[in-house]
């Protein structure tokens, strides 16, 4: 095996990164959109943009929304995403400012501290 995939290996030992990225189609109303999805806290959750946190090796979502709780469907290989969103997600959702009539409808949590996504780690298995 390659020295980066033992390098990776230790470096999800180490940091405990084991974080597992999913791809979930959704629908913003008029484009239909591949994003990132986590599994977080017995669910799934959307990441529909990650940051960079400020030592610059890791990233964080901006925002995290729940997506287990909506109508969700499972696709298998050889699809190249895992899940479909069968419910619409509006941009202020997806992007905020977060809209009043759609905080009922989504679980959302802004800006998540405590979810780390190890850059060195993905950026060693190639």
């Amino acid at each position: 095996m390659p020295a980066s995939f033992h390098v990776a290996l230790l470096a999800n030992y180490l940091t405990g990164n084991t974080m597992q990225i999913f791809k979930t189609i959704v629908a913003n109303g008029t484009t239909i959109l591949p994003i990132d999805t986590i599994s977080y806290e017995d669910g799934l959750w959307l990441v529909p943009h990650w940051i960079a946190t400020g030592d610059g090796l890791c990233l964080t979502p901006d925002r995290i929304i729940r997506i287990d709780v909506l109508s969700l469907r499972t696709l298998e290989p050889p699809q190249p995403w895992e899940y479909h969103l069968l419910d619409c997600v509006p941009n202020s959702v997806l992007d905020g400012p977060l809209a009043v009539s759609d905080a009922s409808q989504f679980v959302v949590i802004d800006r998540p501290k405590h979810i780390i996504r190890n850059i060195f780690v993905e950026s060693s298995h190639g």
